[in-house]
């Protein structure tokens, strides 16, 4: 199983921990595991120490939902069979499951 997890914020708390520990319990049973998430995080910090498939996005132009970003979001996700997605609050109009949710619906 390839599973994909998108966790949206440069913060370092109880989520972000799950996620990477969720990410090295997947892992350490065979499956594959992606991880999108912004540059310049605690979790993008953290994924380079494990076997994990890391894209990253700029967390301040990611809310432009632009072409680009989207291409980067879809091909992240194209081959997940699961995306698990860490929610916080909306900002400047973008939340993460619902653009994560478009990009998987355009691949």
């Amino acid at each position: 199983m390839h599973i994909g997890f998108i966790e949206d914020t440069l913060l370092h708390g109880g989520t972000q921990i799950w996620v990477i520990e969720a990410v090295q319990y997947f892992l350490e049973r065979g499956e594959t595991v992606t991880v999108l998430t912004p540059g310049g995080g605690w979790v993008a910090g953290e994924c380079p120490k494990t076997k994990t498939r890391l894209i990253t996005y700029d967390w301040n132009t990611v809310t432009s939902k632009n072409a680009d970003t989207k291409a980067k979001w879809r091909d992240a996700l194209l081959d997940c069979d699961l995306a698990i997605c860490t929610v916080h609050p909306p900002r400047d109009g973008f939340h993460c499951s619902i653009f994560a949710a478009g990009c998987i619906k355009e691949g």
